[in-house]
């Protein structure tokens, strides 16, 4: 009978997409929450969670910030 790996997490293709951004423009959390115009807390608190849970604004927010096309968002959020 296969193994099951039960502890294995899904991928959240949104937020390696953010995460990778934010690195490649080595953004510190304190740099790209002021660029959106939250608290470094809430970005946090996002950022600890999975993507299903953010906020249309603050997906936006992002986009804007890290210089991402708001399609390519668009696209990740369908998946």
């Amino acid at each position: 009978m296969p193994k099951t790996r039960f502890d294995k997490t899904a991928r959240d293709p949104l937020k390696e997409l953010v995460l990778g951004r934010k690195s490649i423009l080595q953004l510190s959390e304190v740099n790209l929450a002021a660029k959106m115009g939250i608290s470094t807390g809430r970005l946090r608190t996002m950022f600890s969670g999975p993507s299903d849970a953010w906020k249309i604004r603050e997906v936006k927010m992002l986009s804007r910030a890290l210089d991402v096309p708001i399609a390519e968002m668009r696209e990740l959020i369908a998946r």
